[in-house]
């Protein structure tokens, strides 16, 4: 429908040379170097401040905040994101947490994380889906809300590619799994095309916007 029903938060480094860093960049040094708890917090503490302003002008909109392999092992992201929630204006509706395949590694200890956020009212997405080391086993007992095709399946979409047919195995997958499907990456009206005609419910990518600081979102 093209009606926006959230948003995700973004890190970008600046740099006083040039454009900003993306995360592709920086958060590699960062695991190296045992930031990303610090990171993460960052971002919790910004979305404090702003989702209540989002939350007031879209009451049911939502913000998603990407999640480490450090976070998901550590029973600390629940209580910060249990903290989060006590922010006035922000409900757990309008909070979603997503974890890559990459930050799965030890499932079943994140399978308990996983849960506990839930219980917290807050959805999971599982980011990047296809790209990483999770196996469908752990995908099945991994109880989430949200499966994001990964664009790299997404720009292969009605094209001669060898992966064209990637995305819509993904679908099937996450329908038989009863999870709702997010394409990430949409650039073309066709890509777009693709995704509603085959059961996808949300999309996200340049073709609708393009990543852009906070203040321009509203």
């Amino acid at each position: 429908t093209r009606r926006i029903v959230g948003i995700e938060a973004l890190l970008r480094w600046p740099n006083r040379d040039g454009p900003l860093l993306r995360p592709e960049l920086f958060i590699p040094a960062a695991e190296d170097c045992g930031l990303i708890p610090q990171f993460t917090q960052y971002v919790l503490e910004r979305v404090a401040i702003d989702a209540p302003r989002l939350v007031a002008i879209h009451p049911d909109a939502y913000v998603s905040i990407n999640l480490s392999s450090v976070d998901l092992h550590s029973e600390e992201i629940v209580a910060s994101l249990k903290k989060l929630l006590q922010t006035r204006g922000i409900e757990p509706r309008n909070i979603i947490v997503e974890a890559t395949e990459h930050s799965l590694l030890d499932p079943t200890r994140a399978r308990t994380i996983v849960a506990s956020i839930r219980e917290l009212g807050i959805r999971v997405a599982i980011d990047d889906f296809g790209t990483g080391y999770s196996s469908l086993s752990h995908l099945a007992t991994l109880r989430t809300d949200y499966l994001k095709i990964d664009k790299v399946f997404i720009d292969t979409v009605e094209t001669d590619s060898v992966t064209s047919q990637v995305a819509l195995h993904v679908i099937r997958l996450a329908e038989s799994l009863d999870l709702k499907i997010i394409g990430e990456g949409v650039e073309t009206e066709v890509q777009a095309s693709f995704l509603s005609e085959h059961g996808v419910q949300f999309a996200q990518g340049w073709l609708f916007h393009e990543a852009m600081p906070f203040e321009k979102t509203l």
